[in-house]
């Protein structure tokens, strides 16, 4: 195996001249010598002419289950590898539209197979049905998302729930160990890093039009009306010193972690558990001020039903219950604000009052 530059013009712009780089192999007719492209490396290509049979050999190595003497460069090894698992794709594919024209039985030794770059896929499998079931496809096409930014939400999507990490860690997770892509025909490996490190701020961009109609989604899967809606508050620390995130503040860590900066996420949900409506808050924001803005931000009408920080429960009956320390919206014909005292701020109380709401305080205090 080599690799070979060849001068190619291209037509629509005067004939004007280019270069492509193609894997070519020697082989032997008779007393003849021939060569054929195996494999296209296009006109990106970009290695250095100095390393171009280190590379090649590693590549025919990889293919024939050759053991390396040397070590070779990290990134010439993922392209090693890279280019030999698209050469081997094709030999498969190639080999099963073969015909086979009488039935052929061999003895198979099991304990001389060999694994070559296995992969997992159960989690995967049942995090892309569900990705069908909610029709998210569908959606990222009507938002106007290009094939690669839909691959690339799927892949960074199933990677945060099968198995959460960092971006970083969820790109070679799919490229190396998951085979997700094999799911709807996409190889990780010819999307760049730039594109799936992008996604992220395609989907936030997005975050309105994606919540609204996973929400409308839910509801038709599931068939059911919506009774009540809770408000619930956490927050979460940053490792780092978080100087470029604005929301990022000091302040009282639900996991102890009073030396980190936080940020406060609020989450409106339904009984059935399912989100409608979320948001940032800074990591220092005290919870009652949240009360306010959660109604007229989070697009909580007078007429649904809220909690804060609900810790519900159902009793032996089957009925929802709920502890002392929260904050209910009750029924839509006279909306009820029941609260713990951590809440009911004098801010709050007036602001319920002249926006025609009822509101019941709980307090901890036991006579």
């Amino acid at each position: 195996m080599f690799i070979r530059r060849t001068v190619s013009k291209n037509k629509k712009y005067d004939n004007e001249k280019y270069y492509t780089y193609r894997l070519v192999e020697s082989y032997r007719v008779g007393d003849k010598v021939r060569q054929r492209v195996l494999l296209n490396l296009g006109s990106d290509f970009s290695v250095d002419k100095e390393h171009w049979s280190i590379l090649s050999n590693r590549i025919e190595d990889i293919i024939k289950r050759r053991e390396s003497l040397f070590e070779i460069d990290k990134e010439l090894e993922s392209l090693a590898q890279q280019y030999a698992l698209q050469l081997i794709t094709a030999s498969g594919k190639a080999k099963c539209t073969e015909t086979i024209k009488e039935e052929d039985y061999q003895n198979i030794d099991i304990n001389s197979i060999e694994q070559i770059k296995p992969r997992s896929i159960g989690c995967e499998h049942i995090v892309y049905e569900t990705i069908k079931e909610l029709r998210l496809v569908s959606l990222f096409e009507s938002l106007e998302f290009t094939p690669t930014q839909i691959n690339s939400a799927l892949g960074i999507l199933i990677a945060k729930a099968c198995h959460p990490g960092s971006e970083a860690e969820s790109i070679d997770w799919l490229r190396h160990k998951s085979g997700a892509g094999e799911l709807y025909d996409c190889d990780y490996n010819t999307i760049s890093d730039s594109s799936l490190y992008r996604i992220a701020d395609t989907l936030l961009g997005n975050k309105e039009a994606i919540v609204q109609h996973l929400y409308e989604r839910t509801k038709q899967l599931f068939n059911y009306d919506e009774t009540i809606t809770l408000y619930d508050l956490t927050n979460t620390y940053f490792e780092g010193d978080a100087k470029k995130i604005e929301k990022a503040a000091r302040g009282r860590s639900k996991e102890k972690r009073s030396d980190a900066k936080l940020v406060t996420l609020a989450v409106v949900l339904d009984s059935s558990g399912f989100i409608k409506k979320s948001t940032i808050f800074e990591g220092n924001i005290s919870e009652p001020s949240t009360l306010k803005e959660m109604i007229d931000n989070l697009g909580v009408s007078a007429n649904n039903h809220i909690s804060d920080n609900a810790d519900h429960r159902y009793n032996d009956n089957n009925n929802l219950t709920h502890s002392p320390d929260t904050t209910l919206l009750d029924t839509p014909k006279s909306s009820l604000v029941v609260m713990d005292a951590g809440i009911a701020s004098q801010e709050n109380i007036d602001y319920l009052k002249n926006n025609g709401y009822e509101y019941l305080v709980v307090s901890r205090k036991r006579n």
